[in-house]
């Protein structure tokens, strides 16, 4: 299994093998803990610091995550409502300052 990842300095690394898929899968397991712990929920733009970088105890300038739209998956209307799926991707702390300035849908649809 893997995932895409980007390097060190966040430039796009392709797939990388399963340890990497573990540290992405316990992100998203600590974001829906958050979301179940504090019911803040996620929306397009959104974006959120991880009080160190993305994966524990590398060298990566990714130190936030923010929320995309996915490109592939549309927004639902289900009965139980509306919801639309959302990528999680990781940004460094230059990004993030764009995304202050801007907002996290502008900053995204650069890359």
């Amino acid at each position: 299994l893997g995932v895409r990842a980007d390097d060190a300095a966040g430039r796009p690394g392709g797939v990388r093998s399963a340890p990497q898929l573990g540290a992405a899968l316990n992100l998203l397991q600590n974001v829906a803990r958050y979301v179940f712990r504090t019911g803040n929920a996620f929306a397009v733009g959104h974006s959120m610091g991880l009080n160190g970088p993305i994966v524990l105890e590398s060298d990566t300038l990714l130190r936030l995550i923010a929320f995309a739209p996915d490109p592939e998956l549309p927004p639902v209307d289900s009965p139980n409502g509306r919801f639309e799926f959302l990528q999680v991707v990781g940004i460094t702390e230059d990004e993030e300052k764009a995304i202050t300035r801007w907002t996290g849908s502008d900053v995204l649809a650069v890359f």
